[in-house]
């Protein structure tokens, strides 16, 4: 395909730096002070021709650039203004100009999104006497030929990022076709989730099929690697099933338990065992463990239409107890269920077989009670006597004759008082009343699984808004109705979607202001009161600046307060902003080696990370205002704080880097720490996160010290699974990121935007002469992920100590959507702020925090100069980006639609 440039675009060229030229000797008059005098003024160029050859959608984006250098001569003074003309459709509209002395270095590169062919035509670069661009100046305009040849890459079709969905019991299916890169004849697809959910099939020359197996309800996502020859790029399949006809359900067994007698040399009467299988996946299989050492072989299975028949054969056992479990499974994600396996061979009491039970939502009151048969082997009846050795478990019939059963129950407050979602084990001693007998013990394993809420997130949401509530708990698997197990007062016809056992997603219309009540109801009762979810109003905020001193680690905003902590590590102090409804103050109480903060999820708590060897991690009671009564503290080994405010997941776990080289999280209801598990290559060190209000997905930055042969890739996390990865898209470290309130959008060091699958949604370049006339700090998303805020200094107010003369600007970015022909995503203005919140000095004490009210229109900036309240102001009176000497670039254009700017040119007769 050979695509002639036709089409004439008139793009604005930016220069940086103005052209001055001294006397070099010679005679020669000068123009003009109004900038004539130019009929001497002449341009070269260093070349008249470019040429670019690449692969389309190369990878990060980032496209080939061709500079042409052009050299003023001659005799000019005052203004002129520069611009260009484009034909054709194949170069960037955005050509920037980096000038020294007399020269002026344009970088033209080939326009985002172009359809594999070749392309050709023309750059004009044109000087002009008027902001219109009407008389040219000199030998313009000059004429640079290009041509652009884009070599097929790699490209999957319906996309790369595909949704199946499917009713549990059935498969579910994508097929995919591809476009070879150049010279490419084959492919490869990998599966980096490494789960069984999916399988790769029918590959082609250029297409396969992605089979996501049948599974339960819920929604899940798997991320695929295609490979052809030097390309590469990522699927990501997100799967959603429904629920069958009738509802689901796991694998199920009956009987929970087998007891068996037997003599020596014979062989006990064989026991049906009924299987049902999961409703998503019909295959199973028995296993059996066996718990005594030194016997084996004495369990027999066999199939049968329903299942398996079970008998224990003593041909081979002396006499005595003997105990087993027979392990009926399937493949992930079915529940393997264990059915505990006792014989007794010879006279005497007869060992009961172990007994299981899952106490969960669908457990009603009669059923914490059961019953288990006491008997001999064989002889006579005897009498017998039951203990116990735990609380929690009541022998209501603990003695009798065998023959008779002993019975139990759960229903006991020592039984209500243990943790949910644990396992417990109690040993039940059985004694004959004869002493020759010897006496026999099984155990009961109990595991308390009722519903139960442990954590909302966000907990505090606005009444303008639709409520978005991550749900996090115990035992939600065997709610079969989410709607009446799982409840959030108040709410008018939420939607519910469960996520696993110990996840659920509310969505429901927005609220009153008010406080709401979110638990989870039990056959048997509720477990706790669940947790509380605070509906407030949108707070308007007025413009300030309040000193801060010292040095800042870290910015936390309290909107259930509208308080705003900072961990001031200067003056070892919690300062605490409050808001009056007029202005902020300040309370302050000491904390030695303060070094971050965060907030529990219910916010109930403020977690101070200190720099101390012992306690260093405490948790303060955050409903006080002047100072903070501790409620708990850790000592967490080789805790390494970090930057930026701890990240604190939906589920109560605190992240932290740790020594030498590690990463891991802090139970804050235990104070355990579990060390992160992933690739031996990981290397966290000075260790930097973002993560979303509704504390979901975490993104970690590994190492900000050290180089090394290994990549350092950002992670994600998401708390629902706790299993770290590394992103697909390949992107490396980062310093400063900031999350939507989703963790959909994310902004890595003031210059790229992600999607939560690592989709690039665009970088962040200031366009025109204020890419180096602004020097980006740092960037805080909104809570919708639809702008990027940018705060920047003036590059020439660096390193200076006198009082600044340029105020600092935040800069308003559109991140709302993705445009695959347009790299930069688009700025849509500034506004400047009064003050500074840092010191200007290069490079380390300059950086701010930054957070953002929850309705999106209020910034807060934190610093070891001030901390800076700034409303955010309508769109629609932003500052336009400005040329040097501050016209606007985008106001002035001719009839021929050029549009151009400034060049402040004093040039003599060389």
């Amino acid at each position: 395909m050979n695509q002639h440039g036709r089409t004439r675009r008139t793009v604005l060229v930016t220069l940086f730096l103005t052209i001055l030229v001294a006397a070099c000797g010679g005679g020669g008059g000068s123009g003009s002070s109004d900038g004539g005098g130019s009929g001497s003024l002449t341009f070269t160029l260093d070349r008249t021709s470019i040429g670019f050859d690449f692969t389309e959608n190369p990878a990060g984006g980032i496209l080939p650039m061709q500079t042409v250098t052009a050299t003023a001569q001659g005799t000019y003074s005052g203004a002129l203004y520069v611009g260009a003309i484009v034909e054709g459709t194949a170069i960037n509209n955005i050509i920037p100009a980096v000038i020294s002395g007399v020269q002026g270095t344009f970088q033209i590169s080939p326009a985002a999104g172009l359809a594999p062919g070749t392309y050709t035509g023309r750059v004009l670069l044109l000087a002009c006497s008027d902001a219109a661009c009407n008389n040219r100046l000199g030998n313009t305009p000059l004429a640079v030929s290009y041509t652009v040849i884009v070599r097929p890459g790699l490209k999957v079709t319906p996309g790369n990022s595909v949704d199946i969905s499917a009713v549990s019991g059935n498969e579910g299916q994508q097929t995919f076709t591809l476009q070879l890169p150049d010279g490419a004849t084959s492919f490869n697809v990998t599966n980096l989730s490494a789960d069984n959910m999916f399988r790769v099939e029918n590959l082609s020359s250029t297409s396969f099929r992605i089979v996501a197996r049948s599974y339960p309800v819920g929604n899940y996502t798997s991320t695929f690697r295609v490979d052809a020859g030097n390309q590469f790029t990522f699927l990501t399949v997100a799967y959603h099933v429904s629920a069958p006809p009738g509802g689901e359900h796991n694998l199920q067994v009956s009987p929970a338990n087998l007891t068996f007698t037997a003599t020596e040399g014979s062989t006990s009467a064989p026991v049906a065992v009924n299987v049902t299988p999961a409703t998503w996946d019909p295959t199973y299989r028995a296993t059996v463990e066996y718990l005594v050492s030194g016997s084996r072989d004495w369990v027999k299975v066999t199939n049968t239409a329903n299942g398996y028949q079970v008998w224990a054969d003593a041909t081979n056992l002396t006499a005595g107890s003997y105990s087993a479990n027979v392990v009926v499974q399937g493949d992930y994600p079915v529940l393997a269920v264990t059915i505990p396996l006792a014989v007794t061979v010879g006279v005497g009491l007869v060992r009961p077989a172990d007994i299981i039970r899952t106490i969960d939502a669908n457990t009603t009151t009669a059923q914490l009670s059961g019953s288990t048969p006491i008997n001999i082997a064989s002889g006579p009846a005897v009498g017998w006597t039951a203990t116990t050795d735990a609380p929690w478990l009541s022998l209501t019939r603990a003695s009798g004759q065998t023959g008779t059963n002993l019975n139990y129950t759960l229903d006991n407050s020592a039984f209500a008082a243990l943790q949910n979602g644990k396992d417990y084990t109690a040993q039940v001693t059985v004694t004959a009343s004869l002493a020759t007998m010897t006496p026999v013990t099984y155990q009961l394993h109990v595991t308390k699984k009722l519903a139960q809420v442990t954590s909302i997130a966000p907990y505090v949401q606005l009444s303008t808004k639709p409520i978005r509530l991550i749900v996090r708990g115990v035992g939600f698997d065997a709610l079969s109705n989410l709607a009446s197990g799982l409840t959030i007062q108040g709410a008018a016809n939420p939607v519910y979607t469960k996520v696993n056992d110990t996840e659920v997603i509310i969505e429901a219309a927005a609220m009153a202001v008010s406080s709401y009540q979110v638990q989870a109801t039990n056959q048997t009762g509720n477990v706790g009161t669940g947790q509380t979810l605070q509906v407030i109003a949108p707070q308007a905020y007025t413009y300030g600046a309040f000193a801060t001193g010292g040095t800042i680690g870290s910015m936390l905003y309290d909107p259930e307060r509208d308080a705003v902590y900072f961990a001031n590590m200067g003056l070892n102090t919690l300062q605490r902003y409050s808001y009056t409804g007029a202005t902020w103050s300040l309370t302050t109480t000491s904390v030695p080696a303060i070094a971050n903060l965060g907030m529990t999820p219910g916010g109930a708590s403020l977690v101070v990370a200190t720099s101390a060897t012992t306690s260093n991690l405490r948790l303060l009671d955050a409903s006080q205002t002047t100072s903070f009564t501790e409620q708990k503290h850790f000592d967490v080994p080789s805790m390494q704080p970090g930057h930026d405010t701890i990240p604190i997941l939906n589920d109560g776990r605190a992240w932290f880097s740790g020594s030498p080289y590690s990463f891991g999280s802090v139970n804050l209801s235990t104070g355990a720490f579990t060390q992160l598990q992933g690739n031996p290559q990981w290397l966290f060190e000075d260790s930097r996160f973002a993560l979303g209000r509704d504390g979901e997905r975490l993104y970690i930055h590994q190492n900000g010290c050290c180089t090394g042969a290994y990549p350092f890739y950002t992670l994600y996390l998401d708390a629902a699974t706790s299993v770290a990865h590394e992103n697909p898209a390949g992107f490396e470290r980062f310093y400063w990121a900031s999350a939507s309130e989703d963790g959909n959008r994310v902004v890595f060091n003031s210059d790229v935007v992600y999607s939560r699958d690592f989709e690039q949604i665009g970088k962040i370049v200031f366009p025109g002469s204020a890419a180096t006339q602004w020097i980006k700090l740092e960037s805080e998303m909104s809570p919708d992920g639809t702008r990027t805020y940018v705060i920047a200094y003036a590059a020439t107010e660096f390193g200076s100590t006198t009082a600044p003369i340029a105020k600092p600007r935040i800069f308003v970015i559109d991140s709302s959507t993705r445009n695959p022909t347009q790299i930069e995503l688009p700025v849509l203005g500034y506004f400047e702020i009064n003050d500074y919140p840092t010191c200007r000095v290069f490079p380390d004490c300059n950086h701010p925090q930054m957070s953002i009210s929850l309705d999106g229109k209020t910034l807060f900036l934190g610093g070891d100069q001030n901390f800076v309240v700034a409303p955010i102001p309508a769109e629609g009176v932003l500052s336009p980006l400005s040329a040097p000497g501050g016209g606007s670039a985008s106001a002035r254009s001719s009839s021929m639609g050029i549009s151009t700017q400034a060049w402040y040119l004093n040039l003599s007769k060389q």
